[in-house]
């Protein structure tokens, strides 16, 4: 599916700039310079992925909601913090990306993807990526290799929280270990992954956040963009304040550890005193959700005492 994906953006950025978005197969065959068939053949792909062009008859094709890409050269350039930045058409994963390249990858760098047809979650699962609706980025640090990361991903989930509340969103939420949700929906979900050799430490974060409401409407799952928090910004901006918050936290958590954002974590926490029950691999644990601990574990107080969880899926 990728490769044939790469090469729709211009088709649909011609249409985001066309009068009313639209504009006849005959135009954009000649500006894309490409057959009627091949570009049928793109139209019914892209429709596949995100149901967002509309035959309107007479050889007239319709873009049925305005797009809002990415800018390579804004966001490199007002990003704070040591990165190159690159915008990919389209990709499976960007996490999956980074990691396969991650040889030549330095700390700060970033990847965005504008369609990203096979994210992941921590349990493996995929998600919807609605074209032009979510910011889908993954940004890489190097760390020595016997650096204690304990916390790291919590760490992450804690300055996203805060940069949200900087942005104007009210009623920001961590769901341990670092899933963000306002207004009791879930806004962004996190990923943080890890890959080494003898000289270096590698951190993929990856995340995925709501930034407009157009495209989540078949979702199951209780959902939120910071449009319908009433956060009017477009990707571009929202990835600046992202990017720039993550570089500044994993140098910082290079320097102090968790420590510092473990007593943040208390206002920003979702199951604080919640009835809760906890699947790991091996068993499952009920009980009031107590916070965490120092190195960004969840406190559980079961029948049988105090547990401590590493890892595990919130039921």
């Amino acid at each position: 599916m990728g490769a044939t994906l790469n090469g729709c953006l211009k088709l649909l950025t011609l249409l985001n700039e066309a009068p009313e978005r639209i504009l006849s197969l005959q135009e954009l065959c000649a500006s894309l310079a490409r057959s009627r068939e091949t570009l049928l053949e793109q139209v019914k792909l892209l429709n596949t992925y995100d149901y967002i062009l509309e035959d309107l008859g007479k050889d007239q094709l319709y873009l049925n909601r305005s797009l809002d890409f990415y800018d390579e050269d804004y966001i490199f350039r007002a990003s704070k913090g040591k990165g190159r930045v690159s915008v990919l058409e389209s990709i499976g994963s960007t996490n999956t990306e980074m990691l396969t390249r991650h040889a030549s990858l330095a700390s700060g760098d970033v990847i965005l993807a504008e369609i990203q047809y096979g994210s992941r979650s921590r349990r493996n699962t995929k998600w919807h990526c609605p074209i032009g609706s979510q910011l889908t980025m993954s940004l890489c640090t190097l760390y020595e290799p016997t650096l204690d990361i304990a916390g790291l991903s919590v760490a992450v989930g804690v300055r996203l929280a805060a940069v949200l509340t900087e942005l104007g969103v009210e009623e920001v939420k961590v769901k341990w270990p670092n899933d963000l949700y306002v207004q009791g929906r879930k806004i962004c979900g996190i990923l943080v992954e890890t890959i080494s050799n003898l000289h270096s430490l590698y951190i993929v974060t990856g995340l995925g956040l709501n930034v407009h409401k157009e495209g989540f409407e078949e979702l199951e799952t209780p959902h939120i963009s910071l449009d319908e928090a009433q956060v009017k910004l477009s990707r571009n901006e929202v990835a600046v304040a992202v990017i720039s918050a993550l570089r500044e936290l994993f140098e910082q958590f290079q320097r102090s550890g968790f420590v510092p954002y473990q007593a943040d974590f208390d206002q920003w926490d979702y199951l604080k005193d919640r009835q809760i029950a906890v699947k790991t691999e091996s068993s499952l644990f009920q009980g009031r959700a107590c916070g965490i601990d120092e190195k960004g574990a969840l406190l559980l107080q079961t029948a049988k005492g105090l547990e401590h969880l590493t890892s595990g899926h919130i039921l």
